[in-house]
């Protein structure tokens, strides 16, 4: 690898511009709520982990916890972290046609967080006919190069050699 590619990879890797390879649909009825399940990787279970509407910004946050396997709930939003199955699950009550849009699930990270893609529509419709819907992921290209998301690959002794 030219050293030149190799520093723009383990930078991009750094600063968790690549984020896991999915995109979570989720799909709610006005009035009615819906679930997100997040997932997070084995080491993260003790890690605060939050929803945002604005990447990169902690001042989005929506909702966040550090305590874990305990119900947390803000305003519209309530946060569960299952950390038996690795898994934070947010739920949005009371939905409103202005809750579409993107969100992202987080894990809070020393060096940089990582980040979920989260898709939600919003339908017209009565919320006393509508159901809990839960996420459902899908995968997605990215246009950015992957990287490992170990730190390890950065710490490279010279770029010629070899993994």
């Amino acid at each position: 690898m030219k050293p030149t590619l190799h520093f723009v990879t383990c930078l991009i890797s750094i600063l968790g511009v690549t984020s896991h390879a999915e995109l979570i649909k989720v799909n709610g009825v006005e009035g009615g709520s819906v679930k997100i399940d997040c997932r997070y990787g084995e080491g993260f279970e003790k890690h605060e982990k939050y929803l945002t509407n604005v990447r990169w910004s902690l001042n989005n946050v929506l909702i966040k916890t550090n305590k874990h396997n305990t119900v947390m709930t803000r305003s519209r939003y309530s946060l569960y972290d299952n950390t038996s199955v690795r898994v934070f699950t947010v739920t949005i009550n009371e939905l409103r046609m202005s809750d579409a849009g993107t969100y992202w699930c987080a894990v809070k990270k020393e060096l940089a967080d990582d980040y979920t893609e989260v898709s939600l529509t919003v339908h017209r419709g009565s919320a006393s006919s509508s159901l809990t819907t839960t996420s459902k992921a899908e995968q997605y290209t990215s246009d950015l190069p992957t990287a490992p998301r170990e730190a390890a690959f950065c710490l490279r002794s010279s770029p010629a050699s070899k993994h």
